[in-house]
């Protein structure tokens, strides 16, 4: 266990080496209040159809995978994003109509990408042509972001951090499972009975979980509500996967419209 002055003397080296900076959002004015840092809880909230997966979408996915894919640092960023509302074919056709608009200046609406359109108001051919040059930007996404789509229980989340996170279980003994730490982000630790630390195997690697949203959550076993099932969640969320793991997580959260 390191000192209390050696913890923070190797956090003030990383900060004075730049590794504590975090990864721009894509807005200036915002990035000088806050950035994309590991051990960090996001929420954003707002009414049904107010933009709030949009927004998580330009300013926690496509705006960092930009900005690392032009400072060459891609490898250090892994999104895990939790899709419990939109299907994935549906989230990908919204990222294709941004990169097309930003990179061609096309135009190209979900709807017609998608075919949800009469024949006349198809593709044509060019913006066709157009969507097929862009199978290499998906290929290098698709390596760094994982979408997981459908509606989860808390406990199935849990299940599929961990195996990320320490390994898959391999094997049982004495009733505690057996984890190949080799396939993990890391290694837990026991320093004692109720002392647990979790080791990464790249300390500038960023583990990112977006929930969308949270009000999606399955209840399971004996719980009576969703509530149960999101205050279940939201503690794993903050003591494990942030504070434990060291993993930055996004919630999206829907109001409620008598608030």
């Amino acid at each position: 266990i390191k000192s209390f002055y050696s913890s923070l003397s190797e956090e003030v080296e990383h900060g004075l080496m730049g590794k504590n900076e975090g990864i721009s959002f894509g807005f200036p004015r915002l990035d000088n209040y806050v950035t994309l840092r590991k051990q960090t809880l996001y929420l954003l909230g707002g009414y049904t159809g107010s933009g709030k997966t949009t927004c998580a979408d330009e300013i926690f996915v496509l705006n960092p995978f930009d900005y690392l894919k032009k400072t060459g640092k891609l490898e250090k960023l892994k999104i895990i994003y939790w899709s419990m509302e939109r299907r994935k074919n549906f989230k990908l056709a919204r990222w294709f109509s941004r990169r097309a608009f930003l990179d061609e200046g096309y135009k190209i609406p979900l709807k017609r990408l998608l075919g949800w359109v009469k024949k006349e108001e198809r593709l044509t051919k060019d913006e066709h042509d157009l969507f097929l040059m862009y199978e290499d930007y998906f290929d290098e996404l698709e390596h760094y972001v994982t979408i997981l789509d459908g509606r989860q229980h808390p406990t199935s989340i849990r299940k599929y951090i961990r195996e990320v996170m320490e390994g898959p279980v391999i094997d049982k003994k004495d009733g505690k499972e057996v984890r190949d730490s080799s396939k993990g982000m890391g290694r837990v630790h026991h320093l004692s009975e109720y002392h647990r630390v979790f080791e990464p195997n790249d300390e500038e690697m960023l583990i990112l979980n977006i929930y969308d949203h949270a009000g999606k959550l399955r209840k399971e076993g004996k719980m009576t509500g969703e509530k149960q099932a999101i205050d279940s969640f939201s503690d794993d969320v903050s003591n494990y996967y942030r504070d434990f793991f060291g993993m930055a997580n996004v919630i999206v959260s829907q109001f409620n419209r008598s608030i």
